[in-house]
């Protein structure tokens, strides 16, 4: 997945995210292109049946409820909306208490009035403070929570060492974008339940 945007105006991300979800459902998506006539994409969901479309709705499937819960307070800092939202809601609904920022200036004022913050989930590349400068100018003011940034940019794996901000060995970690819902969960409770 990627954007064919100018840097700062998307990161390619949409598709991925909405891949994720019909996946997670059970769906797929088909993708037909053809040059100079657009591109069209078909999300195929499997049907319901009559019980399961008009029964008692199940709040969280079977799958959702074995990964992993908590109740700490995490700081989510995106500028993508859509995606700061989404990852706010799956922290909600394993029970975190969630807090939003837009951009690293805004979570640096959130960080200064709130210190049981106890991880802080941080996109790497925004405008203005990004996640290099918050990580540098949190730990100056004293706010040292444990940072776990997340990005989209190309490559995989991890970034080279030069590109991630100075992270603290055996507290800080890194998760590329887009990435599974289990294993941002899992990441989240190994960083808060350290051994």
């Amino acid at each position: 997945f990627f954007t064919t945007k100018p840097v700062g105006k998307g990161t390619g991300l949409g598709l991925a995210m909405v891949f994720s979800i019909v996946r997670d459902m059970g769906g797929g998506i088909e993708v037909m292109t053809a040059e100079g006539a657009g591109t069209t994409f078909r999300i195929l969901l499997p049907r319901a049946t009559t019980e399961e479309a008009t029964g008692p709705r199940r709040l969280r499937s079977e799958a959702e409820a074995a990964l992993p819960r908590g109740s700490e307070t995490v700081l989510v800092v995106e500028d993508e909306d859509d995606l700061r939202a989404s990852v706010a809601r799956v922290l909600g609904r394993q029970g975190y208490r969630v807090l939003e920022a837009r951009h690293g200036g805004e979570a640096l004022r959130v960080l200064s009035t709130d210190p049981g913050i106890a991880l802080v989930l941080s996109d790497l590349h925004m405008p203005g403070v990004d996640g290099h400068e918050l990580s540098s100018r949190a730990r100056a003011m004293g706010s040292t929570p444990p940072m776990l940034f997340m990005s989209g940019s190309s490559g995989v794996g991890a970034p080279h060492a030069d590109e991630l901000p100075e992270m603290v060995p055996g507290r800080d970690r890194f998760i590329r974008k887009p990435f599974e819902v289990g294993a941002l969960l899992t990441t989240v409770r190994e960083m808060l339940d350290p051994v």
